[in-house]
């Protein structure tokens, strides 16, 4: 089915960020989440808590960037990373 859907499908490059995240909460990562998925249509974010939610938080936020090229992904997540 995958190579099905290819063929007819558009053709995308993904790229793919994990930053770790030590002190903060979730919650309060959740409004940067947000504003950084506004950046762009084309900007998915996943986070990942795995710490203690007050004694000592830790979150993986997985960063993912999908365009037709792959230096325009990484373009875009670069620009996410460091805005």
């Amino acid at each position: 089915m995958e190579p099905k859907l290819r063929e007819i499908g558009p053709r995308l490059h993904f790229v793919e960020r994990s930053i770790t995240v030590k002190g903060v909460p979730e919650a309060d990562l959740a409004p940067i989440i947000e504003r950084g998925m506004k950046m762009s249509n084309r900007i998915y974010i996943k986070s990942h808590p795995k710490g203690h939610e007050i004694k000592s938080p830790l979150v993986e936020i997985h960063v993912y960037v999908s365009s037709e090229d792959v230096r325009s992904a990484e373009d875009e997540i670069n620009r996410f990373l460091t805005s």
